[in-house]
């Protein structure tokens, strides 16, 4: 196994001696010589490893013990994927478990259809793991991406390369509000990337660009009636802006509405029978 550290220019803590101290010589620290930002610095660590397979770790994420066995043993009896990982747990600041992830059933043999990720990311970073020639053969992260570089590349992995994932969860995703996504979050340039992933998902068997837009602007109004509670004024009109520019002004009274309009719809152009049948 090898280790290589990656220190997007840090200005506030000093990874060089954490590698110093308990690395005991057996792990690499690169310093980049300016600020790439996480999509860059992505591509920097790919570029930077030499084994087969790439495992990028987020300086805030973890796996359990056994990950790599577990990673290992899907290798092994997989060779012809690209993309390999395990479920993953969020915690919060103090490691304490917020969320599992749910099965992916339909990953756990081999495929490549990545139609059902396509309107909702289900894999976290830290939980994936993928083949280097597949990063050098695809070009990388897509560097126009900020927030959502991991899910096109996730989809791309599995659409062209194949993909399988362990039912185990064993890898933990940690959201505080000091880290990268959660800045991302309060701008509201997270939901802007989700916009411009859109772009990329065009065409593909399973997305629909229209719900797409309709559901991240709700997201952007949830969030940002959330930080109007919280007193963060800033976040809330920047998530605002986005969930206003996004809806059509007359759509925005019924949009929550819609799945239920659309069933009374349905129910009064059915027969008796067919309405018993409606959800």
């Amino acid at each position: 196994m090898e280790i290589v550290v990656v220190d997007d220019v840090s200005t506030t803590d000093d990874p060089e001696a954490v590698v110093s101290e308990y690395g005991d010589g057996r792990v690499r620290f690169v310093r980049n010589a300016a600020n790439l930002g996480a999509t860059g610095n992505f591509n920097r660590c790919v570029e930077l490893s030499c084994g087969a397979l790439v495992h990028i770790l987020h300086g805030d994420d973890f796996v359990s013990h056994g990950f790599y066995r577990e990673i290992a043993s899907l290798v092994e009896r997989h060779p012809e994927c690209a993309f390999f990982a395990t479920r993953s747990t969020i915690v919060d600041e103090a490691g304490m478990v917020q969320s599992v992830g749910k099965r992916m059933r339909l990953f756990e043999t081999p495929t490549s259809d990545a139609s059902s990720i396509l309107m909702w990311q289900p894999f976290r970073t830290p939980s994936v793991v993928i083949r280097r020639h597949f990063y050098e053969r695809s070009g990388g992260f897509d560097p126009e991406l900020v927030h959502c570089a991991d899910w096109e590349m996730w989809v791309r992995a599995i659409r062209v390369g194949c993909g399988v994932v362990s039912s185990k969860s064993m890898a933990y995703y940690r959201v505080f509000e000091g880290n990268d996504s959660s800045r991302q979050v309060r701008s509201g340039e997270a939901i802007r990337d989700h916009f411009r992933i859109a772009t990329r998902f065009d065409g593909l068997q399973g997305f629909d660009r229209q719900r797409f837009f309709q559901m991240w602007a709700e997201i952007a109004h949830k969030r940002a009636q959330w930080f109007q509670k919280q007193g963060d004024m800033a976040a809330y009109r920047a998530n605002i802006a986005i969930y206003r520019d996004t809806l059509p002004a007359w759509s925005r009274p019924f949009s929550r509405f819609a799945n239920g309009l659309s069933r009374v719809i349905k129910l009064a152009n059915s027969s008796e029978d067919e309405a018993t049948l409606l959800p």
